[in-house]
């Protein structure tokens, strides 16, 4: 029967709702202060008062979420617009609704004569054993859609439930109905008529479920254009099996699968198989899990939201937040990433690691000492504060710095001037010659014969690597200063930015957006420049053979990269807010502005240069 007049294509609607269960505006004279009507009491949330939200049953346990296809679409043609100057528009809604409805539609104005595309939209998970899938969209002319339906359908593909009258076809069992002006699809008939019982009253919606609420909200407030949300403990709670059985059964059900018909399968299924033990710990701790999409112009924001129970340890990883992250305005103006954070001894420990990547680690005795050399300066982490900041250059080397806030100075200091000696007697390592600059006395510790203990796998490397290694630090205003490297110029450099004498972060001409999209009261904030990182290791890459038919396009790509503004164009906040891990992770594309027009320039000539290298071989 819907094959006769939309003809919905279940196996797209199957990968889009697949994604949602692997891991995870609407204007002020709409907004509802009250429940529907004929429905039961409760919380108001800002929900128009005929958004298919209503509609959607309170033991869902996920959905894609759209609040305005329309904006989704203005959003995304603007972004390429930002991006490519010359750039066609992109109904996207279009395209959603035609994949899913498989009703090639041509244009938006011929999609808009079905669905009234201004309105909201949700593919719904109802459950996952057996697997269920539903559909909610605005209809425009409702009426008409019944008397086509009422024609193409016979008497016996008629059901009445609760004196609601809803399709189903004969064929291969797809299920419509239509309350008021919205169209609900799905495949089961239990579905369809949890549906109509949350239309009339007999079952809440998920508007009135608390966990619902403040993802509805968050939705709401930050005029998000698309939203996915999965309740992961009811969905681990309806299992048969142990969630590692149950993986193991999804895993060789998805290999079984027909490729071709499910293009999907073959990215899903190694994801799959990735997920470790310590991931699937993760996971069992996991309430919910929620993220939402936002776009600004040629900004994109990205905010996942964890939710854990009260007594997770993942949780108590980061603790309370910090009103403001004061070490990150002191970092380096251009780096490849700068970043600071506070939370428990736990992410202090996590995120120094970098201290132990020197050590080689390319048979089991070694990996044993570099661990054991781990556990033992967790002590030390004791007599620093929850609050430090990082940040990393690469080239020749890679040179790391740390600034740690103290907690006990004195214990520090012996810890860093003595114990350490002691606890790296294994590694031959000695003092180094102390320094004093701008008054601060810089000491290091020196690692001999480091290039003779790499791996011999990459010996190619071994002309990048210097054959020392040293540990610099420094004790300074409460503050532990901490590099490795060569020499101490990036010590140095970090007392001349507290004199003065060297720009800092927070004078980058990025970071003011940076903290105003992710703000600083964080446990965890990180500014990425993926043009800083490109043009310190283009040196590195060396020059292309002379003779090399591509040699112009990889110069004429190199150029444009060197032209391109080292900004902070990746940012990302967490923090612990509402018993879970709020995040946001900021990709400010604009800044390749330069970059996409050349590619779709690119993409235009790449015929003919490919005919006059074939013409010159």
């Amino acid at each position: 029967m819907i094959k006769k007049c939309l003809h919905l294509s279940f196996t797209a609607l199957t990968l889009m709702t697949t994604l949602l269960c692997v891991r995870l505006s609407i204007a002020e004279a709409d907004l509802a202060t009250d429940a529907p009507p004929n429905k039961s009491e409760s919380t108001p949330i800002p929900v128009p008062r005929d958004s298919v939200l209503h509609l959607i049953p309170e033991q869902t346990l996920g959905l894609i979420y759209c609040p305005n296809l329309l904006e989704l679409d203005n959003s995304i043609n603007t972004l390429e617009t930002e991006l490519l100057s010359d750039a066609q528009a992109s109904d996207v809604s279009v395209a959603i609704l035609s994949n899913i409805f498989g009703s090639q539609f041509e244009d938006l104005i011929a999609l808009e004569e079905i669905f009234n595309v201004n309105r909201d939209f949700a593919i719904v998970l109802p459950s996952l054993k057996p697997l269920q899938f539903a559909v909610l969209a605005h209809l425009r002319d409702p009426e008409t859609i019944k008397q086509i339906i009422e024609k193409v359908t016979t008497e016996d593909e008629h059901t009445v439930y609760k004196d609601v009258t809803y399709w189903n076809d004969s064929e291969d069992g797809e299920i419509i109905a239509i309350l008021g002006d919205i169209l609900i699809f799905t495949k089961q008939r239990e579905v369809c008529e949890n549906v109509i019982d949350t239309y009339n009253g007999t079952i809440q919606a998920i508007t009135q479920k608390p966990d619902y609420v403040s993802f509805l909200s968050d939705i709401s407030e930050d005029k998000d254009q698309l939203a996915v949300y999965f309740d992961v403990e009811t969905t681990i709670a309806t299992l048969d099996k142990p969630l590692e059985e149950e993986l193991e059964s999804i895993i060789d059900t998805l290999e079984n699968e027909d490729a071709d018909e499910n293009p999907m399968f073959p990215v899903i299924v190694p994801f799959l198989k990735g997920i470790s033990g310590e991931n699937m710990a993760f996971i069992k701790q996991l309430q919910s899990a929620s993220v939402r999409f936002q776009m600004e112009g040629a900004d994109i924001q990205i905010k996942p939201f964890l939710a854990f129970g009260s007594d997770s340890k993942f949780l108590k990883i980061l603790g309370e937040a910090s009103d403001e992250l004061v070490f990150l305005s002191e970092l380096p103006n251009n780096a490849f990433l700068n970043c600071a954070f506070q939370g428990s001894p736990i992410l202090l420990t996590e995120t120094s690691k970098f201290w132990f990547s020197v050590f080689p680690d390319d048979t089991r005795e070694k990996r044993t000492q570099r661990d054991a050399l781990r556990e033992q300066v967790k002590d030390f982490y004791e007599s620093l504060a929850d609050r430090w900041s990082f940040s990393l250059n690469l080239g020749d080397p890679a040179i790391p710095v740390f600034i740690y806030e103290l907690k006990d100075e004195h214990s520090a200091r012996t810890y860093m001037d003595e114990v350490f000696l002691e606890k790296l007697n294994d590694t031959g390592a000695y003092p180094g010659k102390s320094i004093v600059h701008n008054r601060v006395e810089i000491k290091s510790y020196v690692f001999p014969n480091f290039k003779a203990d790499l791996p011999e796998e990459v010996p190619e490397t071994s002309n990048l690597v210097p054959s020392e290694w040293h540990w610099y630090y420094a004790f300074t205003e409460g503050q532990l200063l901490f590099a490795t490297g060569t020499t101490p110029e990036i010590i140095q450099m970090a007392l001349d930015r507290r004199a003065g004498g060297e720009e800092k972060f927070s004078d980058h001409q990025s970071y003011q957006k940076l903290i105003g999209k992710l703000g600083t009261d964080n446990n965890v904030f990180l500014a990425l420049s993926p043009i800083t990182a490109f043009k310190s290791l283009a040196p590195l890459m060396g020059e292309p053979e002379p003779n090399d038919p591509n040699m112009a396009i990889l110069q004429i790509f190199s150029g444009m990269f060197m032209n391109l503004p080292e900004n902070y164009s990746l940012g990302f906040a967490a923090k612990a807010k509402n018993n879970g891990i709020d995040a946001n992770l900021l990709l400010s594309l604009g800044d390749f502005k330069q970059l996409a027009e050349m590619f779709g320039t690119m993409e235009q000539i790449m015929p003919q240069m490919e005919q006059q290298i074939e013409q010159m071989q």
